[in-house]
């Protein structure tokens, strides 16, 4: 642990990512000592990458940090679902997440991991299931916030804006 501040009678320290309950040792020129009663480190678990949105038929590999539990077991699940909804994606017991091939029903999904020894120890990413953007070529049109359309087709985007729709000093 690093030492912060040290007085005869008082010891500050920042307590070091991935240390358990137990009892504190403190060594001096004098000799050892262990305090009687364990210094208790709340277990907590934390999910990377933290994404938001992701694409359908997408991978990410999501990772666990686990503090405060000595041999962390953990469970990876989505919307809480066993046996797995598939329309929701599917995550392996590593934390690879692939997202479904369409967009789900029950959106944001979320993504959790918990330890399998406390369930009520669990970290939870709520990410959002959205559509891919279609390639060039496709011919494809969205209807845009102005009213206007935007159209992908022949790897060129053309985009249609209504007279009036935009304030008579918007530089496009």
């Amino acid at each position: 642990a690093e030492i912060l501040s040290a007085t005869t009678d008082r010891i500050e320290v920042i307590v070091p990512e991935g240390a358990t309950t137990g009892p504190i040792g403190l060594m001096t020129s004098s000799g050892r000592t262990e305090s009687h009663s364990p210094f208790t480190v709340d277990p907590t678990i934390t999910i990377s990458p933290v994404i938001t949105r992701m694409v359908t038929d997408q991978t990410v590999d999501f990772s666990c940090m686990v503090s405060g539990i000595a041999s962390p077991r953990l469970e990876w699940s989505v919307n809480h679902q066993a046996p797995p909804d598939l329309s929701l994606g599917t995550i392996d017991p590593t934390g690879n997440y692939r997202s479904p091939q369409n967009v789900p029903p029950a959106n944001p999904v979320t993504i959790r991991c918990a330890s399998a020894d406390d369930p009520a120890v669990y970290a939870e990413l709520q990410v959002e299931i959205i559509p891919p953007v279609p390639p060039p070529g496709e011919g494809t049109t969205v209807q845009a916030a102005t009213g206007g359309e935007i159209e992908s087709a022949k790897g060129e985007v053309r985009v249609v804006i209504p007279r009036d729709a935009l304030p008579s000093d918007t530089v496009i």
